[in-house]
């Protein structure tokens, strides 16, 4: 039986041989593989250094725009205040202008109606004759008894000359803030 037992070790030689064999080639296929992987792993690697890079420059870029969209939204900001600030100062010129224009209206309104006041009186100083004037009440009652009526007997007699005197310091004190006068502005 010794001779089967050789056989068999053939066999089993023979078949070592080829798991030895099926071995070395799968060790040899291993290190194609891990040899294709580590190529892998580094192409990936230069690759994601690669997208590091673009990442960071994408972010230096971004920085740059929200940099500059904060300046141009500073800049807005500003030219909105100074167009605000504008728009009120302009506002108040013109309320300041109407005010202006209301004054000066009402200033010559009241320079109309001293003229016309002045124009009354020359037309009365005209009416009057040149001969000695008396000065008399002007004032009336609706109805006055005949006691209270009574032509003045008294009072200074003036020429006309004096009277026009009398009325041209009347008429300047009117318009310099005397008795009748508005204060000057």
């Amino acid at each position: 039986m010794p001779k089967k037992n050789a056989v068999n070790d053939l066999h089993s030689i023979s078949d070592v041989t080829k798991i030895i064999a099926t071995l070395v080639k799968a060790r040899d296929k291993l290190k194609e593989d891990t040899a294709e992987l580590e190529i892998t792993i580094n192409t990936n690697k230069t690759q994601l250094k690669s997208m590091d890079a673009e990442i960071k420059i994408k972010q230096v870029e971004l920085d740059t725009l929200r940099k500059e969209k904060e300046k141009r939204d500073a800049e807005e900001k500003a030219e909105k205040e100074r167009e605000a600030k504008l728009r009120a100062d302009i506002e108040a010129k013109i309320r300041e202008e109407f005010e202006i224009k209301k004054r000066v209206e009402e200033e010559m309104q009241r320079q109309k109606q001293q003229l016309q006041q002045l124009q009354q009186l020359q037309q009365l100083q005209q009416d009057i004759p040149e001969t000695e004037l008396t000065k008399k009440s002007s004032g009336k009652k609706k109805d006055p008894k005949e006691k209270e009526v009574k032509e003045p007997t008294k009072g200074k007699k003036i020429t006309k000359a004096e009277f026009q005197k009398l009325q041209m310091e009347m008429m300047n004190n009117m318009n310099h803030g005397g008795p009748g006068g508005r204060p000057p502005m």
